[in-house]
């Protein structure tokens, strides 16, 4: 039996390609989030794991639906990793019709 959803760690998505954002919730710490690619019928589950990122995100989230509607999609890029002293930062930008963020 298939599932109709995959879990691909954030590292493991495919850099500069637009994933929609159909969802996301806070668990462990972590922002979980439900996404979906063009051509494949499955939700992808990914994790991005910095919780301080979790208000800007929901942020982020919310302006888009507030500025272009509820039925408004938002995008995610993943860009890789930034190094930093403490190992490496990802790097992600979120965006809808009029908005852009960047999270590090």
């Amino acid at each position: 039996m298939s599932a109709d959803w995959v879990y691909v760690p954030i590292m493991c998505l495919k850099k500069k390609h637009p994933y929609t954002i159909t969802g996301f919730s806070e668990r462990d710490g972590h922002i979980v989030k439900t996404l979906k690619d063009r051509g494949d019928p499955r939700e992808i589950k990914s994790l991005l794991t910095r919780r301080c990122f979790y208000p800007h995100f929901k942020l982020s989230w919310e302006l888009n639906k507030q500025m272009n509607g509820e039925e408004a999609t938002t995008k995610l890029k993943f860009y890789g990793c930034k190094p930093t002293d403490t190992g490496g930062t990802i790097v992600v930008r979120i965006s809808g019709e009029r908005l852009t963020a960047i999270l590090m």
